[in-house]
């Protein structure tokens, strides 16, 4: 909703292993983050200093000493003398149950609710540890505080939450991603924003030496416009993109200071590999961070604690447990003279968000861990030569340390060398003009060996793609949300991701009906069905030559090529009638490549108002402005070759501001469609924006155009849907990756031999039809309109094995 603790101190740079957020604030006046959960965020540059809590110009400290860390946060004139110890010694409490008063009018089950706090809340009571720690009074974050970091109109818009009604609140909370709003919001956002603040200046005070702070809603996410409630899985789990990899570490004077320790999770489950846990977290603290923050020397360490890679997490699904939370808080009292600030962010397993927190605690107090009750009169809780890390998450701490040694000296190894970054490099100019083989020319002119051309042309692509210059996200595509709408549409079903769709050709309602029977009993999650120009009603409105024909909503008919468009929209309509009486719970989708996207919803309303979902196949949208170049291949033997389009350079990046875009956005809310959403993305009839999409050797700058043009279509869909341009060739792996991460990818299949293998891990649904399933292009037509069950069961089979 408004950001807390470090997204209010506007701190910068960061260092990410998962979940919870470590700041460390610096002696020279910059500041560093570092993130230790199962996703990461990234800062570019180093941000300003503020002084949060104090007027504007106002550079004192009351009580004219000066703080531990100057320049940090001034008491709030409104709370009473004396309501914080002053001998700096103790552990400061931050808690008020009003914090509670934020909760889901429409579901009482959402993972983010107000049991969080209460239950950390009593645990700590339980433990003995609230009595032992100093109250830290709660107070709302002023509007000033909160312009630090966000908007004008975006504060105002959160401050206005308590003037609304119920159901005004909650249409509110829909217009954003991963957010629930209710009159009471506002002021639980502003105390949990305004107490961190104050839990922050008493240990910049001196007031106690540490602080916990158990506030809610969580503010981790939220982004200067935007209000929103990490685990990497190559870029596909939240906040997805490639922000979250490791080579992700920074810009300009901020390279080194964005430190990402990507978890792949799933990868590891699909190789049998157990999911990151304590000795993997201690692993990354010992090797990385604990290395880069003595580099760094923090006067403050600020942790963003999000348990989601607590042990029983329902989004982690990490495996630390209290003693490794417990460890690894020990660990942090090592840096900035103990001085440590534990904020409670994310964490979704009540039982496991308050045993950690505890431990988190009992850390601050210089307790030791009680063993387990099973282990109880054992010992004395204090933990054993931890085991080492699993083989497949130290491979990535590794990579991890070898990425950053050259901007960190306590990683590198003796004697290993240092390579110059990429972006220390400059490129001739005379490489970032004229035709390609002119700036190629150039180019291996100016490197003095291969491994220094390699370098060069790889900043060379990164200036002529303006990768520096991507636009930001549009807000609404900064969350979970395709996933969680993904999971929604097939119920919550354990069978997928991957979901499996069988996409069907419709003829009549009666093959359509026998059809979907067998796809569900080979075990797909539901049928997509489509008319591809071989069923009309009326029968006498079809044209000599089949085929999709365009048809539209307004307007003249468009002559027998728009009357036959409408004819297999009707015969569509007639077989997924038929369908649903047959099958009332079935996931079932359409398809409707004869219609604009604009006026698919108003159509669907119409005729299909009970389909799961809906695939866009004419979805205008494109990334980027791109300038091309006819080449010819010279390597062809003296025989003729065909002229090869080449991407030269961008000329312009777009954004979702696109009328085609805002039309599709406005006739879904206007139709008020529920159903999952598919657009298509880089598949076959659309224009390429790179000549490398297809490849698997495509470089940066085809990855972040492609990621681009997901994140553009994303603002209009739940799912983008890709697959390879020729029908006889499995789609490119570095494409699904690429696009992987913003939001969910469906792959329409090629019915090549080992095509689930390749893209296992990269998509979230796959997509065949019969002819697919009978070997792709080479089928015969017939097999587009029947499913062999036994071909469909082994399809289902394969990428259940994947």
């Amino acid at each position: 909703m408004v950001s807390s603790a470090a997204e209010l101190s506007n701190l910068s740079p960061d260092f990410a292993v998962g979940g919870s957020a470590l700041v460390l604030s610096p002696k020279n006046g910059s500041v560093a983050r570092a993130a230790l959960a199962p996703g990461t965020e990234q800062q570019d540059t180093p941000r300003r200093r503020l002084a949060i809590g104090r007027t504007p110009g106002d550079a004192s400290v009351e009580g004219g000493s000066k703080a531990p860390c100057d320049g940090a946060v001034a008491p709030s004139p409104s709370q009473p003398a004396g309501a914080v110890a002053s001998d700096g010694a103790g552990v400061g409490l931050v808690y008020d149950e009003r914090m509670t008063k934020h909760y889901n009018l429409l579901d009482d089950g959402h993972p983010e609710r107000p049991a969080r706090i209460v239950r950390i809340f009593e645990s700590l009571e339980e433990a003995g540890l609230a009595d032992r720690c100093v109250r830290i009074p709660c107070r709302a974050a002023t509007r000033e505080e909160l312009l630090l970091k966000h908007t004008e109109k975006h504060v105002d818009t959160m401050l206005n939450i308590e003037t609304l009604t119920e159901e005004e609140a909650t249409e509110l909370g829909e217009r954003y991603k991963s957010v629930y709003l209710c009159p009471g919001s506002a002021q639980a956002g502003l105390l949990a924003a305004g107490s961190v603040i104050e839990g922050v200046a008493a240990v910049c005070r001196g007031d106690v030496g540490r602080s916990i702070c158990v506030v809610r809603p969580p503010g981790h996410h939220a982004e200067c416009e935007c209000a929103m409630v990490h685990r990497y899985d190559t870029g596909r789990f939240f906040p997805g993109g490639e922000l979250g990899h490791f080579e992700s570490h920074g810009k300009g004077e901020g390279a080194g200071y964005s430190v990402n320790v990507p978890w792949d999770v799933r990868g590891g489950f699909k190789k049998g590999h157990p999911a990151p846990g304590d000795a993997e977290y201690l692993e990354a603290f010992e090797k990385l961070l604990l290395p880069i923050a003595a580099d760094f020397q923090p006067d403050l360490v600020v942790v963003s604690s999000g348990f989601d890679a607590a042990a029983g997490d329902p989004l982690g699904e990490c495996e630390v447990t209290p003693a490794g939370y417990h460890a690894l808080t020990r660990m942090l009292l090592s840096l900035a003279g103990g001085r440590v600030v534990v904020v409670l962010e994310g964490g979704y397993n009540l039982e496991s968000i308050s045993n950690s927190m505890v431990a988190c605690t009992r850390a601050l107090f210089g307790d030791p861990m009680p063993p387990p009750a099973s282990e109880a009169g054992t010992g004395d809780g204090e933990a054993g030569p931890a085991p080492p890390a699993h083989h497949f998450h130290a491979e990535t701490v590794e990579r991890v340390r070898a990425h950053l040694a050259p901007l960190w000296p306590s990683l590198r190894a003796p004697g290993e060398e240092v390579v110059a970054q990429a972006s220390e490099l400059r490129v001739p100019a005379a490489a970032l003009r004229g035709t390609i083989a002119e700036m190629e020319r150039a180019l291996r002119e100016h490197a003095e060996s291969d491994e220094s051309y390699e370098r060069l042309r790889r900043r060379q692509q990164a200036v002529l793609f303006q990768l520096e210059e991507v636009p930001p996200d549009p807000p609404q595509v900064k969350s979970q949300e395709g996933w969680s709408t993904l999971r929604l549409s097939f119920d919550g079903s354990t069978a997928g991701p991957p979901y499996l769709l069988a996409m069907l050709h419709v003829l009549t309602p009666e093959q359509v009906v026998q059809s979907i029977g067998y796809a569900l009993q080979a075990g797909a999650n539901g049928v997509v069905l489509v008319n591809s120009g071989h069923a009309h009603s009326p029968p006498e409105a079809a044209m000599a030559m089949l085929g999709v024909q365009r048809a539209s909503l307004k307007g003249p008919s468009g002559g027998a090529s728009g009357k036959a468009g409408k004819a297999q929209l009707e015969a569509l309509a007639e077989c997924f009638g038929a369908a649903r009486q047959a099958y009332p719970r079935a996931w079932l989708g359409v398809s409707l490549p004869q219609l604009p996207a604009a006026q698919v919803f108003k159509w669907l309303m119409s005729h299909c108002p009970t389909a799961n979902a809906v695939w866009l196949h004419q979805l205008a949208c494109k990334p980027a402005d791109v300038t091309w170049e006819s080449s010819v291949d010279a390597s062809g033997g003296g025989q003729p070759q065909q002229p090869q389009a080449l991407a030269v350079r961008l000329e312009k990046w777009l954004t979702d501001h696109q009328p085609a875009l805002k039309g599709v956005v406005r006739e879904r809310q206007i139709a008020s469609w529920k159903g999952l959403v598919i657009g298509s993305v880089a598949i076959q009839g659309q224009d390429r924006v790179h000549h490398a999409q297809d490849d698997d050797g495509m470089g940066d700058a085809c990855q972040t155009l492609l990621r681009h043009w997901v994140t553009i279509a994303s603002s209009v869909c739940d799912v983008v849907a890709t697959g390879s341009p020729d029908p006889g060739r499995a789609c490119a792996v570095a494409k699904l990756k690429a696009m992987g991460g913003v939001t969910p990818v469906a792959l329409t299949s090629s019915g090549c031999q080992g095509e689930d293998v390749g893209a296992a891990g990269c998509v979230d649904v796959a997509i065949a039809d019969g002819r697919a399933l009978a070997g792709g292009a080479t089928a015969e037509e017939g097999k587009l309109f029947e499913f062999d069950i036994e071909q469909l069961r082994a399809w289902v089979s394969r990428w259940r094995d994947a």
